[in-house]
């Protein structure tokens, strides 16, 4: 993915450039698969860095067509707890219905 989410914002992201990768030993097809054209440096998420450092393209990655939808105006003006209600997956929590006791 190399391109800001503009619906949730990953605390673990990171930025990474083309040579970066190529000093990370990542394949030369794979970095120029990854990076649109005319762009040297992008966002990953965790999940496509383990790809990348695999050698991998990601599923979810600009060459397979993945790309944000606009974003509704109404979303703009959300707080963080707002945007995690209406996230449809809240990441680092793990959701356990309670029982009575």
């Amino acid at each position: 993915m190399i391109s800001t989410n503009p619906f949730l914002i990953f605390q673990s992201m990171t930025l990474q450039s083309k040579s970066k990768l190529q000093n990370k030993n990542v394949k030369l097809p794979v970095i120029e698969q990854i990076f649109p054209p005319n762009t040297d440096e992008g966002e990953f998420c965790p999940t496509c860095m383990s790809h990348i450092r695999g050698s991998k393209v990601p599923t979810l990655a600009v060459c397979h067509r993945f790309k944000y939808l606009e974003q509704p105006e109404c979303l703009g003006a959300l707080n963080d707890l707002e945007e995690r209600l209406v996230s449809l997956r809240i990441f680092g929590i793990s959701p356990h219905k309670l029982t009575g006791r």
